[in-house]
């Protein structure tokens, strides 16, 4: 759990696979959090997946799992924004 974050308040689209969750987290990090795009681009995720279950109407939060401790410090301090 020491390499984890989790995400809220990203749109969730019906039946969405982990790689899509994948994509939508590095277009969040880049737009929301102002991390540069070649960055947001090379951050490794062990996993990344959707917490809870699916209910009509209401976005679940995002689990991402970083490879490196580094890359997740560099994320979450750009929390503010």
């Amino acid at each position: 759990m020491r390499n984890n974050l989790v995400f809220s308040n990203i749109t969730e689209s019906e039946n969405e696979t982990n790689e899509e969750a994948v994509e939508k987290l590095r277009v969040f990090v880049t737009e929301k959090m102002k991390v540069a795009k070649d960055i947001a681009d090379k951050l490794l995720f062990k996993r990344v997946h959707r917490m809870g279950v699916t209910r009509q109407g209401i976005n679940r939060s995002i689990v991402a799992k970083f490879h490196n401790f580094k890359e997740r410090e560099l994320v979450r301090k750009k929390e503010r924004r």
